[in-house]
C-alpha cells in the first residue's frame, strides 16, 4: 500500500511540473477554481507534454507513436492539423516543412 501511494505521489509530482511548464509556454495562469490551462483542449495538452519531455522537432508520426492514437493514414493526417493549429496559436514552430518544434521565443 505504501509503494503505490509513492507511486500515485510521484505520478502526481509529474503532473504538477508538466501543468507549470505548460502555463509557462502558453502564458496563461490557472482557473482559480480548477487549477487548469483553460485556453487549450486536452489533446493539445496531451502534444505539448510529449514535446516538454524531448528535445528537439518532432513530427507527426512521432507524437502519433507518442500518444498511441491509431495507426492510419488519417490519424496522422489529423495530428498534423492540430499541430498546424498550434504553430497558429504561435505555441510551436515548424522549421522545417513537416516538423515540429515548441516555439523557443514563446515566454
Amino acid at each position: 500500500m505504501t509503494e503505490q501511494l509513492d507511486h500515485a505521489r510521484q505520478h502526481g509530482d509529474r503532473l504538477a511540473l508538466t501543468r507549470r511548464t505548460l502555463q509557462e509556454i502558453t502564458g496563461t495562469e490557472p482557473d482559480d477554481t480548477t487549477g487548469h490551462i483553460d485556453t487549450l483542449p486536452p489533446a493539445y495538452r496531451d502534444i505539448l507534454a510529449v514535446f516538454i519531455r524531448t528535445t528537439g522537432a518532432l513530427r507527426a508520426e512521432d507524437l502519433r507513436q507518442a500518444l498511441h492514437t491509431g495507426t492510419e493514414p488519417r490519424h496522422v493526417e489529423a495530428m498534423r492539423a492540430e499541430l498546424k493549429r498550434l504553430v497558429g496559436r504561435d505555441i510551436l514552430t515548424e522549421p522545417e516543412p513537416g516538423s515540429f518544434a515548441i516555439n523557443p521565443d514563446k515566454p
